[in-house]
């Protein structure tokens, strides 16, 4: 169980949530209106916010966030699920292989150890 303050709800989840949708979505020739993405993102951070605070073991909640992310998506934008899921795996893994690109610099810029 990991307690997510609403704070970072709203200014790290939402903006994530929106950025990785969008570029997922672009990626597969959707332009999804602005509007509808917002609300879509709201959604997301809100459900990683209660997906977090289940009782189940740290690792567990990243395929529950994809499915939730995929039906948010679907649901919101009028897409198909198969549409939707595509575009949340590649804005996912693309986010996921710059965050892990970035985390040795970014460690040693704090002055922390890499090893």
């Amino acid at each position: 169980m990991d307690v997510m303050p609403l704070v970072a709800v709203f200014f790290i989840s939402f903006p994530e949530a929106f950025m990785v949708s969008l570029f997922g979505l672009q990626l597969i020739g959707i332009k999804p209106r602005i509007a509808f993405l917002a609300v879509a993102a709201l959604l997301q951070a809100f459900s990683s916010f209660l997906i977090r605070a289940l009782p189940i073991e740290f690792g567990y909640h990243i395929p529950l966030h994809l499915l939730a992310y995929a039906l948010i998506l679907m649901l919101v934008l009028r897409i198909s699920y198969i549409s939707s899921q595509i575009s949340v795996l590649i804005g996912s893994t693309c986010y996921l292989s710059l965050e892990s690109a970035l985390l040795p610099f970014e460690i040693k810029i704090a002055g922390g150890s890499v090893e």
